[in-house]
């Protein structure tokens, strides 16, 4: 069931590697909901060292704050999932990896809402590149945990390959 998700992530990450590569760009990851799927996909990929410095993953608000640097009132004012604290997530992973790109991405993996009432399956998905930071949200229907981190991670790589223009 997962083989196939699983070969479009490989495939995005492929792709992604020529493009970063072809570019001489280099990328970091804040991963809270994903669990750090974006991350172990890029490694699998041969010569990922070439692009790829390193990712976190942020779950708790704490490690957002102290690890990331994500404002502390960014988190209690807006939560862990929006808008607001994937945007910081993105821009701060950036500069603490001094990369050209710094993707996040929050989501509610469930099985509730979260603190502030946000469904499950909402998810915010951010790129940090030259001076700005696109921030993508959307809602992602839950089959499992599992197929649910899969498919946030596909769509945050094709979003990162979109935003730099591939």
């Amino acid at each position: 069931m997962w083989q196939k998700l699983d070969k479009r992530l490989y495939s995005e990450a492929l792709f992604l590697k020529r493009l970063l590569v072809s570019r001489s760009l280099t990328m970091s990851v804040a991963e809270s909901c994903t669990g750090g799927e974006i991350t172990s996909t890029l490694t699998k990929v041969p010569g990922a060292s070439q692009f790829f410095v390193g990712g976190v993953v942020v779950y708790w608000p704490s490690y957002k704050i102290h690890i990331v640097g994500v404002p502390r009132n960014i988190v209690e004012t807006y939560g862990t999932v929006s808008y607001e604290t994937a945007y910081e997530l993105a821009k701060h992973i950036r500069v603490i990896s001094a990369t050209n790109i710094g993707l996040s991405v929050v989501c509610v993996l469930g099985p509730k809402p979260d603190e502030k009432g946000h469904s499950v399956g909402t998810t915010y998905i951010a790129v940090a590149y030259k001076d700005d930071v696109v921030v993508r949200r959307m809602n992602v229907v839950p089959k499992s945990r599992v197929f649910m981190k899969k498919l946030v991670a596909l769509k945050a790589l094709r979003i990162l390959g979109e935003v730099i223009g591939g």
